[in-house]
């Protein structure tokens, strides 16, 4: 993913919600970040 093909539209952190496996009460809640791109258009 070359960087000059893409633009940045929105990132920041994220908080992921999890169902665990096991024998655990509730959710839980894992930091995280995410990131939007878009593509760059009539770059070769």
């Amino acid at each position: 993913m070359p960087a000059d093909r893409w633009t940045l539209v929105e990132d920041g952190p994220a908080t992921i919600e999890t169902n665990p496996l096991m024998d655990v009460d509730g959710d839980s809640r894992v930091p995280g970040y995410f990131a939007v791109l878009k593509g760059n258009t009539g770059t070769a």
